[in-house]
């Protein structure tokens, strides 16, 4: 069955992303029987069977829907645990309140601060926003001793969620042709999806690199351009990282660029492929070719097939990763599929 489906995928040229194993396509491919969620051309159709950008907008509805269930659950834990200590003690709602989610009060000095370091945004004077102020701090200060509550009732076996996560989808990545680096049989693949121009893409970069160099007998890097900035210099560059790659000169170019982020022009192209040594008549006739253009289109296409909307964009083994702290978040990731 793996032998059939490597060649099936092969004959359709998808150099895809499948060297985390074909047992997790198959899972995919046989998902556990659910709810349609509509009916089409005769047949019952599962999120299963959303093309991929709409089963990565259908999954973002999950998680959001997901993390306002976890709200509830933790607001129904709190009143749960105040109404067991104010029975246990004989405590009213406020003294029960002080006893398990003790909170200072808001003071004159804190709400001036606050005032001051967002008074452009504010454009009013202090004494006329101040009790808004003074709620908004009080509401962030109440949230705060709630999350510490919920954490000490978890820690102590009070409280436990079971709520189960919404799980990404699978995606089939063609990354066929395009940049890789790492181990030549990996456990895992990481798709990266980035703009030369993007501020958040550079940090990505070093980040990643120093994960590959970490993890490298076990994890594959790809990178694929998606410049989406305006100005069209990174999709300037992204054509000439595909003329440097030509002379396997890629990851070269592609650090040198993301370091120089900050100055790049539309003289960068080239001044970049000078500077790590390409055959500088060799590139020229290489950006004079339809070739860049192709490749990066291939690439920008299949972003847009995915329903991205920002960069970077990761996919570690076909799904997309999100976190707030990009490294905590990607190793996290790494060593739950390395169990």
């Amino acid at each position: 069955m793996k032998k059939l489906l490597l060649s099936v995928l092969a004959a359709f040229g998808l150099g895809v992303l499948l060297t985390m194993a074909v047992d997790t396509v198959l899972d995919a491919a046989e998902p556990a029987e659910e709810q349609p969620l509509f009916e089409f051309d005769g047949k019952n159709l599962t999120r299963h069977d959303l093309p991929p950008g709409y089963a990565e907008a259908w999954f973002g509805i999950e998680k959001q829907a997901y993390e306002h269930k976890k709200t509830v659950i933790g607001h129904a834990v709190r009143d749960m645990y105040l109404e067991k200590i104010m029975a246990e003690h004989g405590l009213d709602r406020q003294e029960a309140l002080a006893k398990a989610m003790p909170q200072a009060e808001v003071t004159e000095e804190e709400m001036q601060l606050f005032y001051e370091q967002n008074k452009e945004q504010i454009q009013a004077p202090y004494e006329s926003v101040k009790p808004r102020i003074q709620q908004y701090l009080m509401k962030s200060r109440s949230q705060e001793a709630e999350q510490l509550l919920l954490e000490k009732l978890k820690t102590e076996h009070i409280y436990q969620i079971k709520l189960a996560p919404p799980v990404s989808p699978l995606n089939l990545i063609d990354v066929a042709g395009f940049p890789a680096k790492g181990s030549e049989d990996p456990v895992l693949t990481l798709v990266k999806f980035a703009d030369y121009q993007c501020p958040h893409c550079g940090v990505a970069a070093r980040t990643v690199d120093k994960l590959v160099d970490k993890y490298g007998d076990k994890i594959r890097l790809v990178y694929m351009d998606f410049p989406i900035n305006r100005s069209g210099i990174s999709r300037n560059v992204a054509l000439a990282g595909v003329c440097a790659d030509e002379q396997q000169l890629f990851w070269q170019f592609n650090k040198l660029a993301f370091e120089q982020q900050a100055e790049l022009t539309e003289a960068s192209p080239r001044e970049l492929a000078e500077a790590i040594g390409t055959n500088m008549e060799q590139f020229d006739q290489c950006m004079a070719s339809a070739r860049p253009e192709e490749k990066l289109s291939r690439s920008e296409a299949e972003a847009e097939r995915l329903g991205l909307t920002y960069t970077p964009t990761l996919f570690l083994n076909g799904q997309r990763l999100e976190t707030t702290d990009l490294e905590q978040g990607l190793v996290t990731a790494i060593e739950e599929r390395l169990q």
